[in-house]
């Protein structure tokens, strides 16, 4: 069973129905007191027992709500349906819901697919008149008992329900019925973090399910003594060997761990803490400082690992993370982050991790699609993620792909505005240009500038932006672009493939030059970079004649450059290429002059507009 969505609606932060997707890894962005932690927290409702708070209801400004709504979408394997959920598992989906009033118990329902004649759908509950009227309706024989009447009806709906009108309704159930099947949940909050015995515990617990119960909480009966003392010599074994080995990585010093474990089937798994020995004897875990307490998380976290991926789970487990990157250095977070998604990336090991986080040391390792930024706006929460609308290519580029041509997932989800361009010479120039018209840099302002001639996914990039991010786009494209012929990669016709319309070209699509970005240099800064970079090897320099025959002899001056170059490589035995052309040209430029180009003053203006 895996979870594939969340809904939320009238809980904390979550004032309107919120749908939260879910993957084998999801990471959970955004500021603080945004809703991250919420979210996991409405996980615990919807998965436990736990009873409604009077905090849990959403208040606000004067708008306050007595009930709210938890959902979970659950894909379910069709080979192996527990049997207290088969009748409600809808194309290999199981529905949970929960609705929390306050001052009642919480209620529990479900989807089913029923017969679309109420009567047969609910036979046990009639009479004995509505019971006959019921055979006689199917044209089934007639009998003289109300219990022989129940037994044909049954038989019928074995026989032929398959054949008959369904409807889909939704129906109350008991919960309990049906908790044991459904994912078990643990919740690793900042405490977590620092008392590390915590996970040593947890990890146990879960070898002691795998052993003791079966894929449906039923307790293993046979040889139930020689079963305990395994398991206990298991514990021991893999806390004083395995365990051992990857606490030795961080920490040299500790020579021995051992456990103090006992198991008992009235009280389960009695474990009363973690013992370590740095040569002085044993001393508990809790006598640790902070900081190795931390360290030694990501240790059990490893051997955690280990142990999942080593031995299959028979129950689904959701994990999820609260911030487990607090107070860690780099290399110690993107440890931890592989520690996680290796298990969650496992199929065999069943279990889902979320992670809430602040790290980019993460966001960015992690796959794009799995990502979901959570924006507050005045107090209500609201959630932010890829979307794909069905479209395979894109899809697959998100599985594939999470850094794209220097753009990071952190960046798709953080910052401001996309500024697109089509050549290396605005990538090394563009960003001179904004420093100093702005004197601030691309980054300060949140600006991304992507180059898509160095990335070879630009098609399927462009259509993500376009689903995503189409409001925070903008493009700076040689002229001749528009000129479907112009044999550039990126044109306006293959736009219009992708599906920008015409009210982005016309408001976000800017063009340089007569034929190209090159056009959009003065011939004196052309003159000047050709002195400093190609001089001549006589006395001659570069003159603006020279530059105004290579605007007349070549359509595209930047092919003036390359073959002009090419005669002095004997004599500099180094060629400049066009990115170092253009910064050193933008070198030169004053701030007069550069802001003297239009189509720098309509592009920039445009960012201004979207930053604001």
């Amino acid at each position: 069973m895996i979870l594939k969505e969340l809904s939320i609606e009238g809980y904390k932060c979550f004032r309107d129905l919120t749908v939260v997707p879910f993957h084998n890894l999801t990471v959970l962005i955004g500021e603080n007191d945004s809703g991250k932690s919420t979210i996991l927290k409405a996980l615990g409702l919807l998965l436990g027992r736990t009873a409604q708070q009077d905090e849990d209801f959403f208040n606000l400004n004067g708008i306050e709500v007595n009930e709210f709504c938890l959902s979970g979408n659950f894909k379910v394997n069709p080979d192996n349906v527990p049997e207290s959920i088969k009748f409600f598992v809808i194309n290999d989906n199981f529905t949970l819901k929960k609705i929390f009033t306050k001052g009642q118990a919480f209620k529990t329902y479900t989807l089913k697919n029923s017969l679309a004649d109420i009567d047969l759908e609910n036979y046990l509950s009639l009479t004995a008149q509505p019971t006959k009227d019921l055979l006689v309706k199917y044209e089934l024989p007639a009998h003289p008992t109300q219990e022989t009447r129940r037994e044909e009806l049954k038989v019928f709906i074995e026989n032929e329900g398959d054949n008959l009108p369904k409807t889909i309704n939704e129906v109350e159930l008991i919960y309990n019925t049906i908790s044991q099947v459904l994912p078990y949940y643990q919740y690793y909050g900042s405490h977590a973090y620092g008392n590390p015995q915590a996970l040593v515990k947890t990890t146990l617990d879960n070898i002691v399910r795998n052993q003791f119960y079966d894929e449906h909480g039923e307790l293993r009966l046979a040889s139930i003594r020689s079963i305990r003392n395994r398991v206990l010599q298991k514990l021991n074994s893999s806390i004083e060997k395995n365990l051992l080995v990857n606490i030795q990585k961080y920490n040299p010093k500790i020579a021995n761990i051992q456990g103090r474990i006992n198991l008992d089937f009235g009280q389960g798994l009695n474990f009363q803490g973690l013992e370590l020995d740095e040569g002085q004897g044993f001393k508990l875990v809790d006598q640790k400082g902070e900081g190795s307490k931390k360290r030694l998380f990501l240790s059990i976290l490893e051997w955690d690992k280990e142990i999942q991926i080593t031995s299959q789970q028979n129950r689904p487990i959701i994990r999820a993370y609260d911030e487990p990157d607090s107070n860690l250095h780099y290399d110690a977070q993107r440890k931890m982050f592989y520690a996680i998604s290796e298990v969650a990336n496992n199929p065999k090991v069943n279990t889902q991790s979320i992670i809430a986080t602040h790290s980019l040391t993460m966001i960015d390792r992690a796959p794009s699609n799995s990502i979901n930024h959570i924006v507050q706006d005045a107090g209500i929460s609201s959630i932010n993620y890829l979307k794909t609308d069905g479209d395979a290519d894109i899809q697959t580029f998100l599985d594939e792909v999470s850094v794209v041509g220097g753009v990071k997932n952190s960046s798709i989800f953080y910052e401001k505005c996309f500024l697109i361009v089509e050549g290396d010479s605005e990538e090394a120039s563009i960003g001179k240009i904004y420093k100093i018209w702005f004197n601030r840099t691309l980054s300060e302002d949140g600006v991304v500038l992507i180059n898509l001639q160095s990335n070879g996914a630009w098609f399927n990039f462009l259509k993500l932006l376009r689903k995503n991010k189409k409001a925070s786009t903008v493009m700076l494209l040689d002229f001749d672009t528009q000129n479907p012929e112009c044999g550039a990669s990126v044109t306006i016709e293959k736009l219009n493939q992708i599906g920008f319309d015409a009210d982005f070209l016309a408001n976000h699509v800017f063009f340089a030059g007569i034929q190209e970005f090159e056009d959009l240099y003065p011939d004196h800064r052309i003159r000047e970079t050709f002195n400093i970079l190609y001089p001549r090897p006589t006395k001659i320099k570069w003159t603006l004649k020279d530059i105004q025959k290579l605007r007349a002899d070549y359509p595209k001056i930047s092919k003036g450059f390359d073959k002009e170059t090419l005669k002095f490589i004997a004599h500099h035995h180094q060629r400049y290429k066009k990115p170092e052309f253009a910064s050193k040209i933008t070198d030169l430029m004053t701030e007069k002059e550069i802001k003297n180009i239009d189509v720098l003053q309509n592009l920039f203006h445009k960012i201004g507009q979207i930053l604001n």
